[in-house]
Order: structure tokens, then sequence, then C-alpha cells
């Protein structure tokens, strides 16, 4: 982990620090943020700029983006349960990569963006996290881009209609809550249909 930053001496101003984690252990990260379930494996990278008290995470507001390669995300909690409900077998359709971007907000981490991408399922959405690790996303799964049917059907796989179920996950990071996906079979014929009209 690199820092670097500014501390102003004045009291007036707020501090300004740059945080770089580059190709980190995922599993040993876990450890030292307190998960029990260590299993899961990658190595992450993320870097973030903040203002305010590393201190106080009251005072604290910034942005930053990660990325995770190399990974086997399978065997956390939440994982387990959303291969449940998409009816998917962790061996088929395992995460091995994640982008997101996100900011900070004094204890909450608003995602702005989170892609996770695997051979059979992708995913992207948006959601909150928090200190006290509570959470709420809200996800949508595709085709994966790797996948043959997502290399056969690229413009429509990549579409806004193409999103094939929806995904509400609450909850805790070792409790998550996960909804029913709700089949969106009407508006992916819709896409379809837009995307067949365009090429006409």
């Amino acid at each position: 982990m690199f820092v670097s930053g500014v501390e102003p001496l004045d009291g007036q101003q707020r501090a300004r620090t740059k945080l770089r984690l580059v190709d980190a252990d995922l599993s040993g990260l876990l450890v030292d943020l307190g998960e029990t379930n260590t299993q899961a494996t990658g190595r992450l990278s993320i870097q973030c700029d903040l203002q305010g008290a590393l201190t106080s995470t009251a005072t604290l507001e910034g942005q930053g983006q990660g990325w995770l390669r190399n990974a086997n995300l399978y065997e956390l909690p939440a994982m387990i349960r959303l291969f449940r409900v998409l009816s998917v077998s962790p061996g088929q359709g395992a995460f091995d990569s994640a982008d997101f971007r996100f900011s900070i907000d004094g204890d909450k981490i608003p995602v702005q963006e989170l892609i996770l991408d695997g051979d059979i399922v992708s995913m992207r959405g948006s959601g909150w996290i928090n200190m006290r690790r509570e959470l709420h996303f809200d996800l949508f799964a595709n085709v994966g881009r790797r996948s043959l049917l997502g290399t056969m059907i690229p413009p429509i796989s990549r579409s806004n209609a193409a999103k094939l179920w929806q995904i509400e996950v609450n909850g805790t990071t070792t409790d998550p809550q996960i909804r029913r996906p709700m089949q969106m079979m009407g508006s992916l014929d819709r896409g379809i249909l837009e995307n067949d009209s365009s090429q006409q």
C-alpha cells in the first residue's frame, strides 16, 4: 500500500490523501478486515483520493476505483446464495474478475458501478456498503461476455434490454439476503426487435 498526501497545519483546510493498494492478496485482506471466510482468492488493486482525517471516518470524502483479477469468489456467502438464486453451479459460473467505481461519504461507500465477469454469467449493478458491513445492491445478470452465446450476439447481450434477471441484495456481508430474480423476457424481446429495426 502506498499513501501520500498533505496535512494542513493551520487546522482550517482539510487533509488530502492518495491511497494506492497494488496487487494485494484478497484472502489475506479479508482476514485483516475480520472476515471469517477466507476461501475467496484473487489479486486486488485499488486507487482512491480522499479528503478528511483518516482517523475520523465521519470526515472522509473521496472517489476511487478498483480491479480484481485471477479471482475465485464463489466461496463468499453472498456469491454462494447468488448462484443458488441463478440456478448456476459455482464451478460453471464463478466470477474471475471484477471492476468497480466507488465514492466515500463518511462511513458509507456508494458503489456507482460494479461489474462481475465470468464464463457463463456476468453481472452489472450499483449500490452501497458501510463500515458496519451493511449493504444494498441492485444487480442485473446477463450472458457471460466470454461465453459462446455472448460472443455470438454481442449487440444484444450488451444492451440494457438484454438484462436477463434483476437481483436485489440486502443485509450484511456475512448474511446477505438476495431477492429471487425476476425474468425480464418481455424487455429482452423488445430489445431484440429494436435491435433488428435499427439494422434495417
